[in-house]
């Protein structure tokens, strides 16, 4: 039964993102795809398949200073840079025959690296869909001829109001008017070329202090012709001040339990997919076996020591993933044995708690 509803919901996901499967399919891609997978849903230890989608860093800085981002608090991890066009090319050659799509984002504006549009260009001709995502805050009015051009699939617009007072309560230092400018010129742009992409999505983060403008938000996004996409906002929910200060009102607008203070969803069955597949490639080259980790110190590897190809099955992953399969925290040093809770893997209960929590050990110091 668990191998059929697996099957059924890789359908439906692949049905949901035809434009990424469809257009940039080979047998190579479709066969690592399915083993991927494959080897997510048995808990594989070791595996063979590799990731068919991926994120690579362009920048770790920010104009931005969102309270819960190590990146907005302005904390060094690891050397503030720019991932150079030829880096990128380097990190992403090997992968690439197997990747599906890239998430060109992760811990920075990815618009502050003037390669960016050289970067898309480069995955594109390589049959690889693009992701990125931006605040919306660093823009030129030729960036949205420029999203048409190199092809990019999908812009993702961090747009968490529509009043500049519901919106900066998250990204201080923001202007909501210059980001509707933004939307507004990629949409332009894209109608004037007769173009069907990229796709613009609206994210909308739910929290107390925007979750009375989800209404407005959602009919903008209908009215300029963007895809809506709310989102519970993740925050460490056993912190009591941030309750206070991010917890919905709205129950259906938060994914966490408040009474038991965990997160909402009972999957036991559910294996984490980033050991699988969707690890990041930092800046600086390091591998991180998920986007939840800010520190340098929980890389799993770099990229300027040894192959990725080494990486994806050596001892610290090799781990996490066993971690999974048997449903026991043990002690080693990697980050994911913070972030997995051992009395939930008794329960009914999968607690893959609060990521937050696992950063918050490291942007305290602890």
């Amino acid at each position: 039964m668990k191998a059929l509803a697996h099957g059924a919901y890789l359908i439906r996901y692949w049905r949901r993102h035809a434009f990424v499967f469809g257009r940039n399919a080979t047998w190579k891609k479709v066969l690592n795809f399915l083993w991927s997978e494959r080897e997510a849903h048995r808990c594989a230890v070791t595996v063979r398949s590799m990731p068919w989608e991926i994120f690579i860093d362009p920048v770790n800085m920010c104009v931005l200073q969102c309270p819960l981002c190590g990146t907005g608090r302005r904390l060094v991890p690891r050397k503030r840079m720019k991932l150079s066009y030829d880096n990128f090319r380097r990190y992403l050659d090997p992968l690439a025959d197997y990747l599906y799509r890239i998430k060109l984002f992760n811990y920075g504006e990815p618009f502050l690296n003037p390669d960016l549009f050289r970067m898309i260009t480069y995955a594109k001709a390589r049959r690889i869909a693009v992701q990125v995502n931006t605040n919306g805050n660093v823009w030129e009015d030729s960036f949205g001829d420029s999203c048409v051009e190199s092809r990019l699939d999908m812009l993702v617009f961090s747009f968490d109001g529509f009043s500049q007072e519901a919106y900066a309560s998250y990204r201080a230092g923001g202007d909501v008017e210059r980001v509707k400018h933004s939307i507004e010129t990629v949409i332009t742009a894209r109608r004037r070329r007769g173009s069907t992409t990229p796709r613009v999505v609206l994210q909308f983060l739910m929290q107390r202090q925007n979750e009375h403008e989800y209404g407005l938000v959602a009919a903008y996004a209908k009215k300029i012709g963007a895809i809506f996409f709310p989102q519970p906002m993740t925050f460490d929910i056993t912190d009591e001040a941030q309750r206070r200060e991010w917890l919905p009102v709205d129950e259906d607008k938060t994914h966490y339990d408040r009474i038991r203070l965990i997160k909402k969803k009972d999957r036991p069955e559910k294996a984490c997919g980033f050991l699988w597949n969707n690890p990041v490639i930092n800046v600086d080259g390091g591998i991180s076996p998920c986007c939840h980790l800010f520190h340098g110190s929980t890389d799993f590897g770099t990229l300027e020591k040894e192959s990725f190809a080494a990486i994806w099955n050596n001892e610290k992953f090799r781990t996490a993933r066993a971690m999974m399969r048997d449903k026991k925290v043990v002690s080693a040093p990697i980050a994911c044995c913070r972030c997995l809770n051992e009395k939930a893997f008794g329960s009914a209960a999968y607690d893959l708690i609060n990521e937050n929590r696992t950063n918050a050990v490291q942007l305290n110091g602890a």
